[in-house]
């Protein structure tokens, strides 16, 4: 896809959520303005652990007994995170939280997952997989284009016809493949297109 070349116009950020990262890299691989994206982890800083309560004592054993069976499941110590590189010129930062259901931190702690666990959607629907294997053999690369990022959102149940349709022809899809996604995808928008333009 043409939008892959100007990379000088192009912004990254890390978003992250609770919900997990194959969905909100689904949600923002169909956005116009998201060039790629890259599905992983960040730390989950100390400050959002949940507070002691009454019944754990400062350290965090048990300060009544029996208590440790009330303290549940540990809390994880990252979040999903999506690494996103996008158009600023067309779409914002706030504009990309509110559609993917994310928010932004920062990129430092951020950590990729194996090329393996990145577009899920797209690696489940194997014709169209064997398709991008076929336009782009290095996986890293496939990984990284845009077509893949969008192919993953669109499969995933992401977008809407209006939107898939001005960019088909883009995706470079054989036409047995462009008819089955454009019948998989919802007539109306899941995550609404958000550019500016």
């Amino acid at each position: 896809m043409a939008s892959e070349d100007a990379a000088s116009e192009h912004e990254t950020a890390v978003l992250a959520s609770e919900i997990p990262a194959p969905t909100l890299e689904a949600r923002l691989g169909v956005v116009s303005a998201v060039v790629r994206t890259c599905i992983g982890r960040v730390a989950r800083p100390a400050a959002d652990a949940p507070a002691s309560e009454d019944s754990f004592g400062s350290d965090g054993s048990p300060a009544v007994p029996g208590a440790a069976s009330l303290r549940g499941p540990a809390m994880p110590t990252t979040y999903h995170a999506v690494e996103v590189i996008y158009d600023s010129a067309r779409v914002t930062l706030e504009q990309l939280e509110a559609v993917s259901g994310g928010w932004s931190v920062s990129p430092e702690t951020f950590a990729a997952d194996a090329a393996a666990e990145q577009k899920p959607h797209l690696r489940a629907a194997r014709d169209f997989f064997r398709h991008m294997v076929a336009v782009y053999p290095d996986a890293a690369a496939r990984n990284a284009s845009t077509a893949a990022t969008r192919l993953n959102g669109y499969l995933a149940g992401y977008g809407t016809v209006t939107r898939l349709d001005a960019e088909l022809e883009a995706l470079g899809l054989p036409q047995p493949l462009a008819d089955t996604l454009r019948v998989r995808v919802h007539p109306t928008s899941i995550a609404p297109d958000v550019d500016r333009a």
